[in-house]
């Protein structure tokens, strides 16, 4: 009865359209909700890493006191439940972690260097670490003294959430 007759392409035609309008929609839903969420954590990524040049900055004149400052902060971090913060030193190696767990120190951490080459020292990454976990990272840093001592003594923390 549908091999050949105009019912056959009626139903081709509008099943057809029907179907590509309904996964048009899927398609765009995922993307504004995939957005939304990155949006988010984007946001709280950034709100917690703005307090972290107020909370490390405050009368550190030395290395060793912004590595202690950095160790309280991430052994105290209040959100280890959401994020992961890495307390990082000028030379790339991680002193501590929220999680106290010791990071993979080979993972390739692209937030660093553009934390490194922007002027405000904030740098931000998304993508897959060597585990195949899909994260956000934002790294901001942290002067410890005066301008002077800014290129010396400089640390950073990585904060990481897991999506």
């Amino acid at each position: 009865m549908f091999k050949k007759g105009i019912a056959r392409r009626w139903l081709f035609n509008s099943l057809g359209v029907m179907i590509l309008l309904f996964t048009a929609c899927i398609a765009a839903l995922s993307f504004v909700v995939q957005s939304y969420a990155y949006n988010g954590i984007q946001m709280t990524l950034i709100g917690r890493s703005d307090e972290l040049p107020t909370v490390l900055s405050g009368s550190m004149k030395t290395v060793s006191e912004f590595n202690a400052a950095a160790r309280s902060y991430t052994e105290n971090f209040p959100d280890k439940d959401l994020m992961e913060v890495m307390a990082v030193s000028r030379s790339g190696s991680i002193l501590s972690t929220s999680s106290g767990f010791a990071p993979d120190q080979n993972q390739s951490k692209p937030d660093f260097e553009s934390a490194l080459h922007s002027e405000n020292g904030y740098g931000y990454w998304i993508g897959k670490l060597a585990s195949g976990e899909k994260v956000m990272a934002a790294r901001c840093s942290a002067r410890c003294g005066t301008s002077s001592l800014w290129s010396a003594q400089t640390g950073r923390l990585r904060m990481l959430c897991w999506f």
